[in-house]
């Protein structure tokens, strides 16, 4: 893969969405990116987040508040497609 240019990564940084689908556990995910995010030094840390774009709260819920926790603590994004 390597000769190909290609770049093998991993995520290490699971919000759960895909099991928190509902209004009402969305916070779960919420929760879990707070407390790994705010605990986290961005000069010396980085992540590669998983979030699934066929969750509607997803979508139109988690990724703005994973995005708005990410400048509140000082992290800069990449978006990899």
């Amino acid at each position: 893969m390597k000769s190909l240019g290609y770049h093998i990564t991993y995520f290490g940084l699971d919000t759960q969405d895909y099991l928190h689908t509902t209004p009402d556990t969305n916070q779960i995910s919420k929760d879990l990116v707070h407390g790994i995010i705010s605990g986290a030094n961005p000069a010396t840390t980085e992540f590669l987040s998983i979030a699934h774009d066929i969750h509607e709260q997803t979508v139109h819920n988690f990724t703005t508040y994973m995005f708005d926790q990410m400048v509140q603590y000082g992290f800069t994004g990449t978006l990899l497609s």
